[in-house]
C-alpha cells in the first residue's frame, strides 16, 4: 500500500498539485497518490477526520 497525500482549500479544482506531484511519483516510481481535497470554510476538523478514513 503506497503513500497518501493531499492539497486541502475551498476552492481547490484549480489546483496543479495533484498532477506535479503525481507526474513525479510516476517518474520516480514511487507508491503514491497525491489528490485535491475540498475541505470548506468552517468544516476543517470533520474534514481532516475524513482523510484519515
Amino acid at each position: 500500500m503506497g503513500k497518501s497525500f493531499a492539497v486541502i482549500g475551498d476552492p481547490i479544482d484549480h489546483s496543479l498539485s495533484p498532477n506535479i506531484h503525481s507526474a513525479a511519483f510516476r517518474e520516480l516510481n514511487l507508491d503514491a497518490s497525491y489528490i485535491a481535497y475540498r475541505i470548506p470554510k468552517g468544516e476543517l476538523e470533520g474534514g481532516i477526520e475524513g482523510l484519515k478514513k
